[in-house]
């Protein structure tokens, strides 16, 4: 299905481009070097409980740890956001296009441990948390609220002037609906 997009969206199409949001080089750093941090805690333990380990076992915890480490480390990223005039393209575990027309709100919610991302709504009572940008523990990233911002923005600018409001996703009443459409078929 075509969307119809009013004239300006169009102009600005030329003149604006994209947008792509990815985790950070130190998010990506602090997420390899946790991995590398947990075998090494292992094996301290193990050494601390005095439990017989062998050159095997050791030099294995070693070599998973780096080898995870690493792995982490020079992987391409993939959890990304990509914004254009009219659609945001988000890379989670699978593809997805929200066209903006479709976006009924846009916010931050805090995850476990105190991380925070950034959620986004649609009209149907679909919500997409994105992997990037995030911010917590072990994911510092220093511009998270002026990257939500932009996010924003971009929603607001682009996404038309036919835009209506369909529902309030904060209200008792969607989170209800979202959480038992969400169960599936499990009652």
């Amino acid at each position: 299905m075509k969307r119809k997009q009013p004239e300006d969206v169009a102009w600005a199409a030329d003149t604006v481009g994209v947008v792509t949001f990815r985790m950070t080089v130190l998010q990506r750093v602090m997420s390899a070097s946790s991995l590398s941090i947990g075998y090494l805690l292992a094996w301290v333990a193990l050494r601390i409980a005095g439990e017989p380990t062998s050159l095997d076992m050791e030099l294995h915890m070693l070599g998973g740890g780096l080898l995870g480490g690493l792995t982490v480390m020079f992987t391409p990223p993939t959890f990304s956001i990509t914004l254009s005039p009219h659609m945001a393209q988000v890379r989670n575990a699978r593809r997805r296009t929200i066209y903006w027309s479709d976006v009924q709100a846009i916010r931050i919610e805090k995850k476990r441990l105190g991380n925070r991302a950034i959620v986004i709504y649609e009209a149907n009572g679909r919500q997409t948390r994105l992997r990037a940008p995030v911010t917590g523990f072990l994911l510092w990233d220093r511009r998270f609220d002026e990257k939500f911002h932009v996010i924003g923005q971009w929603w607001l600018d682009f996404r038309g002037p036919e835009w209506k409001p369909g529902f309030e996703p904060w209200s008792p009443r969607s989170i209800q609906k979202a959480a038992r459409r969400n169960a599936g078929s499990i009652r």
